[in-house]
């Protein structure tokens, strides 16, 4: 899946005739146009870094320079003093603590 969004991106041009440059900027078109998950990226990272290690055994640089996702930061679930006074009503009173 990667490997083709890759080729696509690039107007069907071949991978062998692609450089790290492509490489960097189809993963950050991925990050600042698209903006997947941090995991998405990486993913499609490894696919690519596969390609062209076993199949044209040109292994991609380790310091490649693309942008990369941001983690998106997920609130904490808050209940509200009226929620949390309707939860504590309908626990048994067996349970509650006195």
């Amino acid at each position: 899946f990667w490997i083709k969004r890759y080729i696509h991106f690039h107007q069907l041009a071949h991978p062998s005739k692609l450089s790290e440059d492509d490489v960097e900027g189809f993963l950050s078109h991925l990050a600042i146009e698209e903006k997947v998950a941090v995991k998405t990226q990486a993913l499609a990272l490894n696919a690519i870094s596969f390609l062209y290690r076993e199949y044209f055994q040109m292994p991609l640089s380790l310091n490649m320079r693309f942008q990369k996702s941001v983690a998106e930061m997920k609130l904490p679930v808050v209940l509200t003093r009226n929620e949390v006074r309707r939860f504590v009503q309908h626990i048994d009173p067996r349970y509650k603590l006195h």
